[in-house]
């Protein structure tokens, strides 16, 4: 499913583990060449790595568990780019 960036951002993003809503994911961040996904960022400017997002459903983000929030700093991949 191919989606714009204007698209995926703004939409709501549910913890797995506690089944309730976490938030806004604000921006997506992107490996610049590849185009994969590399983390999301939320409304409350945490971070999530791709390895704990579920496959995306159309309608919300999905996150593996309320431990996959990080501060801005600890996503060492994020760094690299």
């Amino acid at each position: 499913m191919l989606k714009l960036y204007s698209q995926l951002v703004g939409l709501p993003f549910h913890l797995l583990d506690e089944e309730k809503k976490g938030g806004i994911i604000t921006h997506l961040i992107l490996d610049p060449e590849k185009g994969n996904l590399v983390a999301l960022v939320t409304g409350d400017n945490q971070w999530i790595a791709e390895l704990d997002v579920a496959p995306f459903n159309g309608e919300y983000w999905e996150i593996s568990s309320g431990e996959a929030l990080l501060e801005e700093g600890e996503l060492v991949r994020v760094t690299e780019i």
